[in-house]
């Protein structure tokens, strides 16, 4: 089991947390982020009844709309805060965006974000991402921050899913952070799982094919079939495996 997978099965038994806050933090590889980043959306939508709030440090806050939108997710649940786009606006705009500094601007943007997550009442925070965070700030000073924001999701009674690279992993922030959580989810490992689910069941798929490309043709030897008949199933089955085959062919892992 990777290192992270032992994170998973070792909790803070001896830590105490207020009713209905749970802290998540998910590992992703670079190729899937987005795809994963959309799922993760998606189903803390349908986890919660209530509002969620997420912060984007990473895309401006109408784009995510746009990609949720298309996806059939319902933005209007969500509440975003907007840590990216330079022109910074005031107040809460017709979309559901607050736009506060990056980063960058470290004093200013702790102090906003610590305004709307007091200001606001929500389910569930998402916080898009630690990997980006860590440009901006040294490890330190980012870790007290994060673990201020997991106490005030605690205090609240809310869930945090903080997402990261898979590729940061040995920083200090997120060895921090994962210790603190209450799970963490290698994403990777899941991906694997799942490709070797698809690739089992394409062997099926196959297996059963030949076997029967392989009666199709011991059927036309004996004369039980036209030659007619026998190039149409032959034709059929071959199609598919050809098919299939591709298809594993071109798995990415």
């Amino acid at each position: 089991m990777s290192f992270f997978g032992k994170l998973i099965m070792n909790k803070q038994h001896g830590k105490e947390k207020a009713a209905g806050s749970k802290i998540e933090v998910f590992l992703i590889p670079t190729k899937i982020y987005q795809e994963k980043l959309l799922g993760i959306v998606k189903n803390a939508v349908q986890e919660f009844k209530g509002r969620l709030l997420y912060i984007s440090l990473n895309k401006p806050a109408e784009k995510i709309i746009e990609t949720l939108q298309k996806n059939g997710v319902d933005a209007g649940r969500l509440l975003f805060i907007d840590a990216v786009t330079k022109d910074i606006q005031a107040g809460i705009s017709g979309q559901g965006i607050v736009y506060i500094p990056s980063p960058q601007n470290f004093d200013q943007f702790n102090a906003e974000l610590s305004q709307i997550l007091e200001k606001e009442k929500f389910e569930c925070f998402i916080f898009d991402s630690l990997s980006t965070i860590l440009l901006y700030q040294p490890d330190l000073a980012i870790v007290k921050f994060t673990h201020d924001l997991i106490t005030k999701l605690i205090v609240a009674h809310a869930c945090g899913k903080f997402t990261c690279l898979i590729e940061d992993v040995n920083s200090t922030l997120i060895k921090d952070v994962s210790m603190f959580a209450d799970e963490v989810i290698d994403m990777s490992e899941q991906r694997q799982a799942a490709v070797k689910t698809y690739i089992t069941k394409k062997e099926e798929a196959i297996a059963k094919l030949e076997n029967e490309l392989k009666a199709i043709k011991e059927a036309y030897a004996l004369k039980f079939m036209s030659d007619e008949s026998y190039l149409k199933s032959k034709g059929r089955v071959e199609s598919k495996l050809e098919s299939l085959k591709s298809k594993r062919r071109n798995i990415k892992y």
